[in-house]
């Protein structure tokens, strides 16, 4: 349905094809949700699923895992910067009897990830850089250290208050920081060219970490017959 929708420019094909399937990934997988949009061979917008009256704008600028795919013809799995921050996204090439006709693209948030975080009292927090953005307007809530957005919805309000009043610039340098209630680290937020987009930091409960050194120590002193 979709090639013939992208074949015959038939948009209200595609939407009729896109119809269900949200609604059938949150019942059949993990993935809880996905946004799908369809682009056209010269990387124009197409249809998003999620907001079909938006469309025919030009994604070549700033959409660069489009544009690659487009070219390519091969499929590509990256974070990449939209609009709504950094998301994980999966685009791949639609070709009918060897015609290349557009391509497809899955768009993840991190919503879910951050929220199994906070379940095993974990910290997870989604940074953006700001200076690698298109976007000039940011919500003031969701700056962090004036050079980061935050990019996510979910966010553990107690953890945050704790995350912002970090030494930012030690803990880039050193890999970690300790203050009372977390031990903090991060990981670096690349797209498929390398580029860095961002940064996650994570961080574990100081608690957690002092039992587990407890009981390191405990399993090895009873390994010796003390």
């Amino acid at each position: 349905m979709i090639k013939k929708a992208l074949k015959d420019d038939d948009r209200n094909l595609a939407i009729e094809a896109l119809k269900n399937l949200g609604e059938s990934m949150k019942k059949s997988t993990e993935f809880k949700n996905i946004k799908v949009h369809i682009h056209t061979k010269d990387n124009k917008s197409f249809l998003r699923a999620w907001k079909p009256s938006k469309f025919g704008d030009d994604l070549s600028s700033f959409r660069h895992s489009v544009v690659k795919v487009n070219s390519t013809k091969k499929e590509i799995n990256t974070f990449e910067l939209g609009k709504a921050g950094l998301s994980i996204r999966s685009v791949m090439p639609i070709i009918d009897n060897g015609e290349h006709l557009g391509s497809l693209e899955f768009i993840q948030g991190l919503n879910s990830v951050a929220k199994i975080f906070d379940k095993e009292e974990k910290g997870f927090l989604l940074l953006m850089d700001k200076r690698v953005s298109s976007v000039k307007q940011f919500d003031s809530e969701k700056i962090y250290k004036e050079n980061y957005i935050i990019s996510q919805k979910f966010v553990n309000k107690d953890f945050l208050e704790d995350a912002k009043s970090i030494d930012l610039d030690a803990l880039l340098k050193d890999k970690l920081f300790i203050d009372e209630k977390y031990l903090f680290t991060y990981m670096d937020i690349k797209d498929f060219r390398g580029e860095k987009l961002g940064i996650v930091i994570l961080a574990d409960t100081m608690r957690k970490i002092e039992a587990q050194q407890y009981m390191n120590k405990y399993e090895t002193l009873s390994a010796v017959g003390l």
